[in-house]
């Protein structure tokens, strides 16, 4: 698989610790969206619904706060 890390650019938009926190908080919003997929693969019954609900709530607001 490629190496999909990224290399910190220094620059004047952002200190090398915001892009750094930024870009961690991006990676674990990933992973909200990635479980909301397999919630939906795996949703057998209308209840199911709820969690994927929830857990989109959560991913939107995660990337709200980004």
């Amino acid at each position: 698989m490629a190496d999909l890390s990224l290399r910190i650019v220094e620059g004047q938009a952002l200190s090398a610790a915001q892009k750094k926190d930024l870009l961690n908080r991006l990676a674990r919003i990933e992973g909200q969206l990635r479980g909301v997929q397999k919630l939906i693969a795996l949703a057998d019954a209308p209840s199911d619904c709820d969690a994927v609900a929830q857990q989109m709530s959560a991913a939107r607001k995660a990337l709200d706060r980004s």
